[in-house]
């Protein structure tokens, strides 16, 4: 299994600094496939039935409620979860807290970011942030585009890797937005930089498979432009972000294709061998912001809504959609939308309505965390690592103070840690290595910069 990762745009960043925690793998607990097994602390609901045991007196969290969700399994029945206020987290005992470690810094005017991660190396995205540049805001662009770097999780030191600059270099300077990467190599997307006429939101989509600095091929699978004139489709002046997923021996990107001017636009789900070879070929349509699961994907189920003479998308359903393309309800929101936000062994994390929600499909089991007031909704920090699920919430003001919430999805032990001092994890993006026992977290600080701390865990 890999991550990935969708970037923010490069040109509104700041100073970034990388932070790593360290998970150890959580043990299972009983009643976790619905059976009301007494534990020593909380476990999550099954459809029909409220699960929660007293818990010990020594135990430094919250049981939960029995709540309704307002989304429903595969089979139509009702998801309860065990509930939670950001309220009920505890801050960890003494000794379990994460330890920092180190801290990296990007050099001057550049900032720096976790994208994707293998087991022995984290792959980050560096580059211009914009400040300081003639014309930026006004349609301008930096000199140089972004590249990517590998990370030894271990000492922190920062390689860098590669670069797709003098692959059409026409395009002028491109914004990284989605990476890719496991033992086989690494993909990732570039899009022109900034959102100018000179410049579109366009996909290329590149690959090596080396994760060597010293021995770095770069590869173009394909671009947004081949794909249109394949479909003999038109093409928008605007792409979506297209965020590359690594599924077996072949990688699936999303991409927007529109017929004509004026036309419902249709979402398509592509994938090619991620060595480059073979073509180009169509997985299915109507999906959106795929993320590695199982064997396949799981993904946002997305039509279109026609909204002052625009259409915009509207995803009511979380789908499975499996190598051969064939889609599995997962989760279907009875009233508003549903977004995935991440997703990892048998566990997604979503937001509904303003709240949490962790939800294993195959044992129909859930959780509900709602945001105490004036914490925003959550969307950023999300990270399932083997049996712990990590998020931030996001507020309406910018830099808002959050902390990271840490929920162990067998035993319901909801902790919190706060953000170094002048820092805040609203604005964070979580990243965990495929094993789950390394997770990297950005905190944003003043002025829109951003920090990253390296810390070491035991849970």
């Amino acid at each position: 299994m890999s991550t990935r990762s969708k970037l923010l745009s490069a040109g509104t960043a700041g100073v970034l600094t990388l932070s790593l925690l360290a998970l150890s793998a959580c043990s299972p607990q009983p009643g976790l496939s619905g059976s009301p097994t007494p534990t020593d602390s909380a476990t999550p609901s099954s459809s029909g039935a409220a699960q929660s045991a007293e818990p010990a007196e020594a135990t430094p969290f919250a049981e939960p409620s029995h709540v309704a969700t307002g989304l429903t399994w595969d089979d139509d029945s009702p998801v309860e979860a065990g509930g939670f206020s950001t309220g009920d987290a505890a801050p960890f005992a003494e000794g379990d807290a994460p330890e920092k470690v180190a801290e990296l810094s990007a050099k001057k005017g550049e900032f720096l970011r976790i994208a994707a991660a293998t087991n022995d190396a984290w792959i980050g995205v560096t580059g211009p942030t914009g400040e300081g540049v003639v014309g930026v805001g006004d349609g301008g662009a930096p000199e140089e585009g972004d590249r990517l770097v590998s990370i030894d999780p271990g000492t922190g030191e920062v390689s860098e890797l590669y670069t797709a600059a003098n692959i059409e270099p026409q395009d002028g300077p491109r914004n990284v937005v989605g990476v890719d990467a496991d033992d086989s190599g690494v993909v990732w997307t570039e899009n022109g930089w900034g959102n100018t006429a000179s410049s579109p939101l366009r996909w290329k989509l590149f690959q090596s498979s080396s994760t060597d600095p010293d021995d770095v091929q770069v590869n173009l699978l394909g671009t947004v432009e081949d794909h249109a004139k394949a479909k003999k489709a038109w093409l928008p002046p605007r792409e979506v972000d297209t965020v590359p997923v690594l599924v077996g021996d072949e990688v699936w990107w999303n991409t927007l294709d529109v017929a004509e001017e004026g036309a419902v636009p249709v979402t398509t789900l592509l994938a090619q061998k991620a060595d480059g070879g073979g073509k180009t070929s169509k997985v299915t349509t109507g999906i959106t912001d795929p993320v590695a699961f199982r064997d396949g994907v799981a993904a946002g189920a997305t039509t279109w809504e026609l909204q002052d003479d625009i259409y915009q998308p509207l995803t009511k359903s979380v789908v499975q959609v499996g190598e051969d393309g064939s889609k599995q309800l997962l989760l279907k929101a009875s009233k508003g939308e549903v977004s995935l936000l991440a997703a990892a062994g048998d566990w997604l994390l979503v937001e509904h309505q303003g709240e949490l929600i962790a939800a294993n499909p195959k044992e129909h089991t859930a959780w509900k965390v709602s945001a105490a007031e004036d914490e925003g909704t959550p969307g950023s920090g999300a990270a399932v690592c083997g049996s712990v699920a990590t998020f931030s919430f996001e507020g309406d003001e910018p830099l808002v103070d959050s902390p990271q919430y840490f929920l162990n999805l067998e035993s319901g032990e909801f902790n919190t840690m706060e953000a170094e001092t002048g820092s805040t994890m609203t604005g964070s993006e979580a990243h965990c290595t495929p094993n789950g026992t390394s997770l990297a977290i950005s905190q944003a600080g003043p002025g829109r910069t951003f920090r990253e701390v390296l810390y070491r865990t035991t849970f």
